[in-house]
């Protein structure tokens, strides 16, 4: 009985040490791929002064690097016991929420470029290329950072892109149809990433521009209940009928 209750023990002791060094394993092999591989992505700020990235979410884990206050870093908002996993260096790092500002300001642009907008990784001209964004493309603009780049958001494509290919859109009011009683609203013009929620008819609308049967909305008034997002343009009217 005695040597039952070692060897029990002792696989206790192997197993815990296996899943600590899995978890560890998982956090340091996340590449850019895989984090692209994941749920929806969110751009955040990082607070004044500045954040610690961690290896592991944890005050006691290894420190991998800093990030400057009032830079922008990719999130999924899967939050764990205070802290947030960010892309860092083509890795996940973990750095606590309380240095994170969420919902940083931001604009709505298009992009102006007939053969379209380049998206980098970096500020700079041999940096890594993300993606393209097609003529017409409407986006989150979080502002001018540096070298003529401003830094962007269309879906999981983050990134930054020439200030002098963009330009900011001017709104129009319109409605959400009442021939259906709610419309679905998505992150890009496309449903790849299905629905990201539902949007009352009646409810009236900034619209910012339209693309390949796409068009861009926003909130109006201001009442935190419709944010940015695409819609189909079938849906959208200029007055409700009563």
């Amino acid at each position: 009985m005695k040597k039952v209750s070692i060897i029990s023990a002792l696989l206790c002791v192997l197993l815990s040490s296996f899943f600590l060094n899995e978890e560890k394993v998982y956090a340091l092999n996340q590449t850019l791929e895989d984090f692209d591989g994941g749920g929806i992505k969110y751009t955040v700020k990082i607070s004044k002064p500045g954040a610690i990235v961690k290896e592991l979410p944890s005050t006691t884990s290894k420190t991998i690097g800093n990030v400057k206050g009032g830079e922008f870093v990719i999130s999924e908002h899967m939050a764990e016991d205070g802290w947030i996993p960010i892309l860092f260096n083509g890795q996940y790092g973990f750095i606590e929420i309380i240095q994170i500002e969420f919902d940083p300001p931001s604009t709505i642009s298009k992009s102006n470029s007939k053969s379209g907008v380049i998206v980098k990784e970096k500020p700079t001209e041999d940096s890594n290329t993300i993606g393209t964004l097609s003529y017409g493309i409407i986006m989150e603009n979080y502002g001018v950072i540096e070298n003529g780049y401003s830094y962007i958001q269309y879906g999981n494509i983050i990134g930054y892109v020439k200030t002098d290919f963009i330009t900011n859109s001017k709104p129009v009011v319109k409605y959400i149809s009442s021939s259906t009683e709610y419309i679905d609203s998505y992150l890009i013009a496309s449903k790849v990433f299905g629905s990201a929620g539902l949007i009352q008819s009646g409810t009236k609308v900034h619209v910012y521009g339209s693309i390949a049967g796409w068009s861009y909305i926003d909130e109006y008034p201001k009442n935190e209940i419709t944010r940015g997002a695409y819609v189909e343009s079938k849906y959208l009217v200029d007055k409700i009928k009563h």
